[in-house]
């Protein structure tokens, strides 16, 4: 996302998505959403912006719990 702000980016995250909008300039807006493949704990979220890169960091929610069933 070269030549947005990180302060003023907004980042709205759910359990199975999220959406991120900048303003790039005086006549543009970076804005896309983003389907995850895995529920995440969106309140547990943590987002980074350094080069023009934002690194979003969420865990999956029920990661640990897995269940072992047998292959008949």
């Amino acid at each position: 996302m070269p030549g947005t702000d990180k302060d003023h980016m907004k980042l709205d995250m759910r359990k199975d998505s999220f959406c991120v909008t900048a303003p790039r300039g005086e006549e543009a807006e970076y804005s896309s959403c983003f389907n995850l493949s895995r529920e995440v704990e969106p309140e547990k979220a943590e987002a980074r912006f350094e080069n023009g890169l934002l690194r979003i960091f969420a865990p999956i929610k029920d990661w640990e719990h897995k269940y072992s069933v047998q292959v008949q």
